[in-house]
């Protein structure tokens, strides 16, 4: 099962403040009512549009509404929508709440007797209308395809987040998202359901990025980078891991990526990179060159490096599964 492309025909626009009611959610699309005749689907990670769920009242059953789980202990539960509200209660990981609202970035949850705000990448969402893929639904793998696995492909930074800024004027966040565009493509092409953190020029909290790879119980998360540094003589393509669990799929993606590019070869390495640290699943950061070598910038902005190094990385992650049945 592969990625869902966008849809064919738009049917209209939404504007921030209108609400919908959710019916029904595939990987990183939610459908909504759009009016009375026509549902159609809008991407999940739109800030307010994400997910976008509100009871008709307060004394519905939570059955009816979708809810969140906190997945870290400590989570702040806020009066509003931002982090420097006032913490109303702080809970562990576990714990599971009805969505009655999404403002911003958060999600409106109902408690006891009052509601409460709580970041969208502290939790994950569930509902009895969400289609997540269960392990146990999927056609079992054959040899030499990713049937069956879930791969969560993250195009680092976006939105405000730029990433750093290349010698020759390239910003990291556009062509991390060409990159992780066209690995996505590979990997579906080969049977994974693909899911990722972000299709668009668009601002996802590191967090967020961690909780899908939860969320989907991902057999690979792989986050696509592109390195600086202030000398500019310094090259060459980076594999990080942090745990343990993580190694094996970092050398055989590193394996993969050296029989296809040509870039100094810095090795498989451990990093204490957000994603990889608080990630429970199989993570890997790749870093495809230096933007702050004018010469690398240069050969790692075509179209022939990304489809050089996305064969690559599609290479290896096919081979670690092919070597690592399970």
């Amino acid at each position: 099962m592969g990625a869902r492309r966008r849809p064919p025909k738009k049917i209209g626009t939404v504007t921030k403040g209108q609400a919908y009611k959710v019916l029904a959610h595939e990987h990183n699309w939610v459908q909504i009512q759009y009016n009375d005749k026509k549902a159609g689907w809008v991407y999940s990670f739109y800030g307010t549009f994400s997910n976008k769920v509100k009871s008709t009242s307060k004394s519905s059953s939570s059955k009816d509404l979708e809810s969140v789980t906190i997945i870290y202990n400590g989570t702040n539960l806020r009066t509003d929508a931002s982090t420097a509200a006032e913490v109303v209660e702080r809970v562990d990981a576990g714990k599971t709440y009805p969505i009655v609202g999404v403002k911003n970035d958060f999600y409106e949850i109902q408690l006891d007797k009052e509601t409460a705000f709580v970041a969208n990448w502290v939790v994950t969402t569930s509902s009895n209308k969400t289609s997540i893929p269960q392990k146990d639904q999927q056609e079992p793998r054959k040899k030499g395809t990713l049937n069956g696995l879930t791969i969560v492909v993250d195009a680092g930074h976006g939105g405000n987040d730029h990433g750093t800024t290349g010698q020759r004027g390239t910003e990291e966040k556009g062509i991390t998202l060409k990159t992780a565009t066209l690995l996505a493509s590979k990997l579906s092409a080969a049977g994974a359901n693909v899911v990722m953190t972000r299709e668009s020029d668009e601002y996802v909290a590191l967090r967020k990025r961690v909780s899908i790879a939860h969320q989907y119980e991902a057999d690979a998360f792989i986050s696509l980078h592109y390195d600086a540094t202030d000398d500019s003589s310094i090259n060459g393509f980076t594999s990080y891991y942090m745990n343990n669990n993580q190694k094996g799929l970092a050398e055989a993606i590193h394996d993969g990526l050296s029989s296809k590019i040509d870039l100094r070869d810095r090795g498989t390495q451990q990093g204490n990179y957000l994603v990889l640290r608080e990630n429970r699943q199989r993570a890997v950061l790749i870093e495809l060159g230096y933007l702050s070598n004018a010469s690398e910038e240069r050969a790692i902005t075509t179209a022939k490096f990304r489809e050089q190094a996305t064969l690559g990385i599609y290479q290896g992650i096919l081979n670690y599964f092919n070597a690592n049945e399970e």
